[in-house]
């Protein structure tokens, strides 16, 4: 695995590599360890790298490269192992690289762990984060889920604003991943054949599958597992195991637009919460609460908001009704004519009048929103007197606290099982209303936080499996910031854990079925 840019051509000149190739017999990508020019810095970095990063192997002591002069053709690194060594007037920062037979440079796309020293301006040094590949980088394809417009358009030009924060505060982007006309990923939880959902769902599965990901960029418009699909409503959002992590990326990449803050509300709402303790993860839930409104040394309250909305008579039909186009409207008429009409125009121009291939569940929605009778302005209009209501009486806006109450509900409790090899029903537009519409449509933020997991029996195994039970935190408008601090806070109490990569999100374990029955 390699970054894909060449650090030097012909870095290595001529007779080296020569010698290389020779004595080592490598015909494409030889690894090698570069190190400083004494014998002492030898075992000083290969030990470093093997006690501090995470994936770094023995296979990149096959070979070393010392700047200037090193009296010796090989060098016995281990009792094990004897490396042959060769020299260059480049300079290289110590750590794994590849050689290719051309004399090119890579440097090594996951082991960039001590490459970089932390400092104020480098708050993500050595962090390794995967894309969502509706993000441009430049110098890369994009593909938006779909194997036409990758090959449609051009490497981009530039990287996107999200991308480039974190670029420059020295994190290391090592994939793009999402899927719509390629494979799902797979889920890592449990039996390993749950569906893993959409919207940035390769990023969810990659970070809680490999300890070297620590974070993911992805996108939340509601769903939005292939292509932007509403300016009203997309936004970028990040996913990772740590919440200490998770808070410094968010900082690095939402930059003067998030405002941090550590005073907290001391009253909190509940949907749908529960009240008997008859299964683990209501036991869990249960006392999840107890522990957060202990910290807070808050009051909770059930908060019904359907029956709120009728008592407030802010229209005649119900909540559900009310807003039951609202989401399909937009995310179908405003992509319609920002994403399919370009893409159809573009690549029928360029394939005799033909059009893409496009995955089924956008070509439903499409076609319901060509047809359907709703309006676009209702849609703005009915989204608007929701978020405004929301902001005046259930998530208020607050001096202080930021926020004047958290709004929590639990975002699954591992019950429910969707297995990946199970037929479904054919796709239609994404009807209704349910409290994860609550933040979508009132742009308030919802942030999720596992804490712990449930059992379930696997039809996949004939045996007891653990799925991840997690709850969604919700505040005022512009209360990111603080719900980040009080994730952290939370987290330092003990009273949230830093998740585990494996097959399950609290003991880790290996995942089932992985290639090899190892790390990949």
């Amino acid at each position: 695995m390699y970054r894909g840019s060449v650090l030097s051509a012909v870095l290595l000149y001529g007779s080296v590599v020569n010698a290389a190739v020779s004595s080592t017999g490598f015909t494409s990508f030889l690894p090698f360890m570069a190190v400083n020019g004494n014998i002492s810095d030898v075992f000083a970095t290969t030990n470093a790298f093997f006690q501090n990063d995470d994936v770094f192997q023995a296979g990149f002591l096959e070979a070393l490269y010392v700047r200037d002069t090193f009296n010796t053709t090989s060098f016995q690194v281990s009792n094990t192992t004897t490396a042959s060594v060769f020299t260059g007037g480049a300079s290289l920062n110590p750590g794994p690289y590849f050689l290719s037979a051309l004399g090119q440079v890579y440097e090594a796309w996951r082991l960039i762990v001590l490459r970089y020293q932390w400092c104020l301006h480098r708050p993500l040094a050595g962090v390794r984060i995967g894309i969502k590949d509706i993000f441009d980088i430049k110098g890369l394809r994009t593909s938006n889920g779909n194997r036409a417009w990758y090959w449609l358009y051009p490497p981009a030009n530039n990287t996107a604003t999200p991308v480039q924060s974190l670029i420059d505060a020295a994190s290391w982007e090592v994939a793009t991943a999402d899927w719509v006309d390629y494979h799902e990923p797979f889920n890592p939880r449990g039996d390993g054949y749950q569906d893993s959902s959409s919207s940035s769902s390769g990023g969810g599965a990659g970070v809680a599958s490999y300890d070297w990901l620590d974070v993911a960029l992805g996108s939340d418009t509601g769903g939005s597992h292939t292509m932007s699909m509403s300016p009203t409503l997309d936004t970028a959002g990040l996913l990772s195991k740590d919440p200490v992590l998770w808070n410094a990326a968010a900082q690095a990449m939402y930059k003067e637009n998030i405002t941090f803050s550590t005073s907290y509300p001391t009253k909190v709402a509940t949907l749908s919460w529960p009240t008997e303790v008859d299964t683990v993860a209501n036991a869990l839930l249960i006392n999840f609460l107890a522990n957060v409104t202990s910290f807070l040394k808050a009051n909770a309250t059930a908060f019904n908001i359907s029956a709120a909305w009728q008592q407030q008579n802010l229209s005649t039909e119900s909540l559900k009704s009310y807003l039951n186009l609202t989401y399909p409207v937009l995310i179908t008429q405003e992509q319609i004519p920002l994403v399919r009409d370009p893409f159809y125009r573009d690549y029928a121009a360029k394939h005799d009048g033909r059009r893409p291939f496009v995955d089924p569940v956008p070509l439903v929605r499409w076609a319901w929103g060509e047809t359907t009778t709703e309006t676009l302005e209702n849609a703005y209009t009915n989204k608007t007197t929701f978020m405004s209501w929301i902001n005046s009486t259930l998530l208020v806006p607050n001096a202080k606290t930021c926020s004047d109450s958290l709004l929590l509900y639990v975002g699954t409790d591992g019950s429910e099982t969707t297995y990946r090899n199970t037929y479904l029903k054919e796709p239609r537009p994404p009807f209704g209303f349910s409290e994860r519409s609550i933040s979508i449509l009132s742009e308030t933020p919802d942030f999720v936080v596992p804490v712990g997991e449930a059992p379930y029996h696997s039809t996949v195994t004939g045996h007891v499996e653990y799925l991840p039970v997690a709850v969604d935190f919700m505040a005022a408008k512009g209360c990111d910031g603080m719900l980040f601090s009080l994730i952290g806070e939370l987290y330092e109490a003990g009273i949230v854990k830093r998740a585990r990569a494996g097959q399950s999100g609290v003991t880790g374990r290996e995942i089932l079925f992985r290639r090899n029955g190892g790390d990949e």
